[in-house]
């Protein structure tokens, strides 16, 4: 533990005693044993891991909160950079003729986490959405929160990304958020693409580090940078 030196303490007892209606030490007199013990641990408390919640932003569930987990396993897109994703997907995920493409919409939420980005999806009318993590208690916790929104179609799974099972139909929106400075995007793209998950009109959301190149083969529709990270929308330029 850190050393304190004696000659600290009073100025510091004095300033709790202030702040507890306690009288003010003078130079030299010495502070009660309990009051100083105070002073002493003061910079030396147990701060507990807290769990919290992220809000969905938009859409039929719109408020509803969504569990984070209190030991930092997963890093969840932020409220005001979900916020901003899905200003640009409500721009972009549209058809020709400029009918928003949420109704009935296929998705995949290729590293779910708390499932923030594919529950933002189904709010707003996703017929289906299939989420995918690595982690058993992560899924666990998302099927919880599933199940306390009614009329959410959706398949969970503990599953890679980068070993994808086949799909059984193309879909229409793919969230990649992998763990940043790994180098993620390009091998899932490549094996998503094996695997027939990803069509010619499939809208793909990526979220990496700053300073990450766009994947080749691809066209982005537009970005954003925030201060930690890049948000891209790309699609596919297949032949």
């Amino acid at each position: 533990a850190r050393l304190v030196r004696k000659s600290c303490i009073a100025p510091l007892v004095s300033a709790l005693n202030r702040k507890r209606g306690g009288p003010r030490l003078r130079r030299g007199q010495r502070a009660p044993a309990a009051t100083k013990n105070r002073a002493l641990n003061i910079r030396h408390r147990v701060v507990k891991p807290q769990s919290g919640f992220l809000t969905l932003r938009g859409g039929k569930f719109r408020g509803k909160k969504i569990p984070i987990p209190a030991d930092k396993s997963v890093r969840p897109t932020t409220d005001r950079a979900r916020t901003q994703a899905f200003a640009l997907l409500d721009q972009h995920f549209r058809y020709g003729d400029g009918r928003a493409r949420w109704a009935g919409a296929i998705g995949l939420d290729a590293f779910s986490g708390t499932g923030a980005l594919g529950l933002e999806a189904a709010s707003r009318g996703a017929h289906h959405i299939t989420f995918w993590d690595t982690s058993q208690q992560q899924i666990r916790i998302l099927n919880e929160t599933l199940a306390s929104l009614i009329g959410i179609k959706a398949t969970t799974a503990v599953q890679s990304a980068l070993t994808p099972p086949e799909a059984r139909q193309r879909v229409d929106l793919i969230f990649l958020d992998p763990p940043y400075h790994r180098g993620w995007i390009e091998p899932c793209l490549a094996a998503l693409t094996q695997a027939k998950w990803i069509a010619s009109n499939t809208l793909i959301y990526t979220e990496t580090e700053i300073g990450s190149l766009p994947p080749k083969g691809y066209q982005v529709l537009t970005a954003r940078e925030s201060a930690s990270s890049c948000l891209r929308l790309l699609l596919p330029q297949f032949g």
